[in-house]
Formats: C-alpha cells, structure tokens, sequence
C-alpha cells in the first residue's frame, strides 16, 4: 500500500469556512487547501480514502463554535465530493478528549493513576461522533469509531506500559504505533502498511 496524507494545520475536512485563532480572521487558506485536496484525490482515483478531523472547538467564526447540524452538513459535503465509483470511502471517527493533559496528571499522581482517567461520556462531550456517523451513512462511507481502542467505560492514562495520550488531544507516538494493526484489520487492509 501507498498513503498519501493530506493535511493542513487546524483545517479540519467539514466544508465549512472555520476561523483561524492564529491569524484572527476567517481561514481561507483552510477553504482553499480542501478543494485543491480534494480535486489532487479524485485525479489520483485511489483505491481507498479516509477521512478524519478533530472536532472538538472548532470554531466558525471568533468565539463561536460549529454545532453539530454544522459540522455534520460540512462533512457530508466533503464526502459527497470525495465519493467516486471504484473508491472505498471510509470516515475514522474523532477520538474522545481527555479532561485533563496527561502527562502533567501523570506527573501529578505518580502513585495514583486512575486519579487521571476520564469517564467516557466525558471524553466525548462536544465530540460531533453521530454527526459524523450520520455524514458517513449519507454518502455511503463506511464509518469506523475509534472510542473502541482508547477507551471502555473510562479512558484510561496507561494501557500496559503505554502512555496512552501525549496530552489531552493526541494519542501517543507509541500508542498509534500499537494501534497500528487495529486500524489495518478495521480498514480491511492486508499485509503491512
């Protein structure tokens, strides 16, 4: 298998115009990068195309966050774009979100660790996960949760001798690579990646 990644930072896939906190204005550059992707994806005519944002905060304009009619509306845009006959669209759900990072709770409770888990309920506030089922079901996208492999009832901080965040957004570096095989079974990939 050959992977091509396309990602621009804080652009999340949703077709919407999303506001940049950095430059304190509209992300155009966003808009801009996801109709050139899009269209450099539909001219590869790849075999498989999968699809992920963090949804969590991600704000349409300053102060305001997209709703979940949004972000669900922008997705299904995205997907509609990117389904082609002969191509497998597939969504990966957005991960949950820890209440706290996890390695400043970790350093805080050395002798502790259930003291930084995060119920699962929790982690998945304002996690837009249904929006995106709904947006994948809509365009006949398989959709792939991933709560399944980070968290049951609770997320936990350690999984064996594995960090499993880096902080409260991002799986660990050593985590995504245990991971690996779980995602490639999921995505009904044979051989190695």
């Amino acid at each position: 298998w050959r992977v091509r990644v396309f990602y621009f930072p804080g652009c999340p896939a949703p077709d919407l115009t999303f506001y940049s906190e950095t430059t304190n204005a509209p992300n155009n550059g966003c808009n801009t990068f996801r109709t050139d992707a899009i269209k450099t994806i539909r001219k590869l005519h790849p075999a498989m195309v999968v699809v992920t944002s963090a949804s969590l905060g991600q704000q349409v304009s300053k102060g305001v966050v997209a709703t979940s009619t949004q972000w669900e509306t922008g997705y299904s845009k995205t997907l509609s774009l990117l389904k082609m006959a002969g191509t497998q669209l597939v969504v990966m759900g957005d991960i949950p979100i820890l209440a706290q990072d996890d390695a400043t709770c970790l350093a805080a409770h050395e002798s502790d660790v259930k003291a930084c888990t995060t119920p699962l309920a929790q982690a998945e506030t304002g996690v837009y996960i249904s929006s995106e089922e709904q947006a994948a079901s809509a365009n006949g996208a398989r959709y792939i949760p991933t709560e399944q492999w980070i968290c049951a009832q609770v997320c936990d901080a350690i999984v064996g001798h594995m960090r499993v965040y880096n902080d409260q957004y991002h799986i660990s570096a050593t985590y995504s690579k245990y991971l690996s095989g779980a995602v490639q079974t999921a995505l009904n990939l044979g051989g190695a990646l």
